[in-house]
């Protein structure tokens, strides 16, 4: 998990920080470089996910290797996982900086229906979801596709069904 997400999820948890943590969040390693855009979009994602759709924080995995063994690619990153009571993957999440968001969608919404038909057999999602947010003067943007990918279970069903999208993330319960 990178060090952003998991210093949130470490303050939302009730556990303690540490300064030193902290400056390496704020300011990046000796005070150089400011953290990663997709990463601060990923903490992001995890406190409205945590305030807004009421996800407990134990329920989300930032950073999640899944196994795939595919094609001689064992593990493939997901930005995001959110688990249902079961703590079985509900939601697969991908975090795109929003310069990228369209030029990537096709790829990512692939990747993202590969890795579900791969845990399909043991547990699979019921969403899939691409995110970007940023701010045009004091507004926040939000752009999100949320797929029920119960309803289409490869990106050949879901494209031919003229891509449909769920209006908005799931809340929990």
């Amino acid at each position: 998990m990178n060090q952003v997400a998991s210093f949130i999820l470490n303050i939302l948890q009730g556990h303690g920080a540490f300064v030193k943590e902290a400056s390496l969040i704020a300011y990046g390693d000796d005070f150089v470089s400011f953290p990663d855009e997709k990463d601060l979009l990923r903490a992001h994602l995890v406190v409205e996910l945590i305030e807004t759709y009421r996800y407990p924080p134990e329920s989300l995995v930032v950073g999640a290797y899944v196994p795939i063994k595919y094609n001689g690619i064992a593990f493939t990153e997901i930005d995001l996982i959110v688990h249902n009571a079961a703590r079985q993957p509900f939601i697969l999440i991908a975090v795109e900086q929003v310069r990228y968001y369209e030029q990537r969608l096709e790829e990512t919404v692939r990747k993202l229906f590969a890795v579900a038909i791969l845990m399909r057999q043991k547990y699979p999602p019921r969403y899939l979801a691409y995110y970007t947010r940023w701010y045009e003067g004091e507004n926040r943007i939000v752009r999100k596709m949320v797929i029920d990918y119960s309803k289409y279970q490869t990106f050949y069903a879901w494209h031919e069904a003229s891509r449909p999208i769920v209006s908005d993330i799931p809340s929990n319960g």
